[in-house]
């Protein structure tokens, strides 16, 4: 009994404090509206005068409004936090199985590669900006996109011009 009671204050001690903080404010949020169900019922009893809850309910809204925003707030952060998390385990997945075999692939598979990493090649005068994108697994609907040689024309950008992943001639 004694172990099951440490491990039930144990698992709350461990919560997560943005989970905590949205617990604090649901709780908030219906003793607000329990408050304002007994003025309404006070008022329809005669216990309360109309001047009285006209005085009272606009504090009760802004209160409750505030809370709500906060509370909106709280779990638009806790999906940011946990799609930053899955984002970060995809993208060393992603790093470990590239770094796993990029000693081992030959030519057109390192090209496969950088034409799935590399969106835009932008050509300034004195730097040169490679846009890429990482992509990511479980993205339902998303078609593959195909392996095309790569492009072995002579064109070259101009400063500022884009010049698009595929027309950037051999890489390797």
């Amino acid at each position: 009994m004694r172990r099951a009671c440490r491990g039930l204050r144990a698992w709350r001690v461990r919560k997560d404090p943005a989970q905590q903080r949205k617990e604090r404010l649901e709780k908030e949020l219906n003793r607000l509206g329990a408050q304002s169900d007994k003025l309404l019922d006070a008022y329809q009893e005669d216990l309360l005068g109309l001047v009285e809850l006209r005085h009272r309910m606009p504090e009760l809204r802004r209160r409750q409004a505030a809370l709500q925003r906060e509370l909106e707030g709280v779990t638009l952060q806790a999906m940011e936090n946990s799609h930053l998390i899955e984002l970060n385990s995809s993208l060393e997945t992603f790093l470990k199985k590239v770094s796993r075999s990029s000693q081992t692939l030959d030519v057109v598979e390192r090209q496969k590669i950088i034409r799935l990493i590399v969106k835009q090649i932008v050509v300034q005068a004195d730097t040169l900006l490679i846009q890429h994108s990482i992509p990511l697994p479980g993205k339902s609907g998303t078609p593959s996109r195909p392996s095309y040689a790569l492009c072995t024309r002579g064109h070259l950008a101009r400063a500022g011009e884009y010049l698009s992943a595929l027309r950037a001639g051999p890489l390797v």
